[in-house]
C-alpha cells in the first residue's frame, strides 16, 4: 500500500523543505516537468477550451473540435 506524507509529516521531519514545498518562485524555478505533468496540462487546456462557452459554442463541441483543441494544446507547449 503506497501513503503519501501529509505537510505535518513533511513539517515535522524537515521544516525547510515544507517551507520550499510551499513557496510558488522556489517551485516555479527548480521543479522539472515531467511527461505526466506535461500530459496532463495538455489535457487540461484542451478540455477548458473545449467547455468554454466563448470560446467553443456547444453545437460545436464535437469529437473533431475536441481532438482539435488538444492538438493545438500539444504544439504549443515545450517540454524542456
Amino acid at each position: 500500500m503506497k501513503s503519501f506524507p501529509t505537510p505535518l509529516e513533511t513539517f515535522r521531519n524537515c521544516p525547510r523543505k515544507y517551507a520550499f514545498d510551499r513557496d510558488p518562485d522556489i517551485k516555479r524555478r527548480y521543479r522539472k516537468p515531467t511527461v505526466e505533468m506535461f500530459t496532463g496540462t495538455c489535457i487540461h487546456d484542451a478540455l477548458e477550451r473545449f467547455f468554454d462557452p466563448a470560446r467553443t459554442p456547444i453545437p460545436a463541441r464535437t469529437l473533431e473540435t475536441l481532438v482539435q483543441h488538444l492538438r493545438e494544446a500539444w504544439s504549443g507547449k515545450d517540454m524542456r
